[in-house]
């Protein structure tokens, strides 16, 4: 009777050894598959970060463009100007 509770003990503990090794193995795949997708989603994060990285340094670019171009058509304006008043000059000049 001692040998058969001795017994009954040795599978009992290997029963529960069993289920914590199934268990463990299940979380151990349950951790590698998050893993991997917090991994896909990191990728994916880093990625439109870089989007957002550059579109923010084309809307910088395009303001340092669009100031450009507006000093550009201030200095046109300015020579159109002093064009025009040269000739109006020149004309006055023409006609004395």
């Amino acid at each position: 009777m001692h040998s058969s509770n001795f017994q009954d003990q040795v599978a009992l503990w290997k029963n529960k050894y069993e289920q914590l090794a199934k268990l463990y193995s299940q979380l151990r795949q349950e951790h590698l598959d998050l893993l991997a997708k917090f991994k896909s989603m990191q990728l994916k994060a880093n990625s439109a970060q870089e989007a957002i990285d550059k579109k923010e340094r084309v809307e910088r670019e395009m303001k340092s463009k669009n100031l450009e171009l507006a000093d550009m058509i201030r200095e046109r304006d300015r020579a159109r100007y002093e064009l025009d008043r040269l000739k109006a000059a020149s004309f006055l000049f023409d006609t004395i």
